[in-house]
């Protein structure tokens, strides 16, 4: 009943293979603190070890379930021809350390057939490009959606005058 905050130490085990300090503090109950930045969302198994000055150990496990970073999508309006092969979309990610290779796109072309896309770019905004033989001139609504490795998720609608 008598221990100090002192009297302890912590060490957390981030579940991503990173390991770090924790603080202590309060004068019981006491409180355990530590930040941390996750490269990407998920659920990850988080350990918490607190060791006090008596030689005695207690270890916690937590799941946090860590958002992703945000992903937003734009669509574009273009003119092509019945070979299409461009942009036909814009991706946003709030995730300032994201590549092009860590998305998956799904490309809906408005006349009952759907391909898988690429995005292109070194950072964000990036460019979504699919490649498309239409049967028919006409308007087509383009659904594309786009997915990270973290899990989020962004939908975008263009539209195509294909001549």
């Amino acid at each position: 009943p008598g221990a100090l905050s002192s009297d302890f130490t912590a060490n957390i085990s981030w579940g991503d293979g990173s390991v770090s300090s924790g603080t202590i503090s309060g004068s019981g109950p006491f409180t355990i603190s530590g930040s941390h930045s996750y490269g990407e969302g998920g659920s990850y198994a988080m350990y918490v070890t607190v060791n006090d000055r008596g030689g005695s150990a207690l270890t916690m496990f937590l799941t946090p379930n860590i958002a992703d970073y945000r992903l937003s999508a734009t669509g574009v309006t273009a003119k092509a021809s019945k070979n299409f092969s461009g942009t036909v979309a814009k991706l946003t990610d709030t995730d300032p350390t994201a590549t092009s290779a860590e998305y998956l796109v799904t490309i809906a072309w408005g006349d009952g057939t759907s391909s898988s896309g690429t995005v292109g770019g070194k950072k964000s905004p990036f460019t979504i490009q699919g490649n498309h033989t239409y049967g028919s001139s006409g308007n087509y609504k383009v659904t594309v959606t786009v997915q990270d490795t973290g899990g989020a998720t962004a939908t975008a609608t263009s539209a195509l005058t294909v001549h």
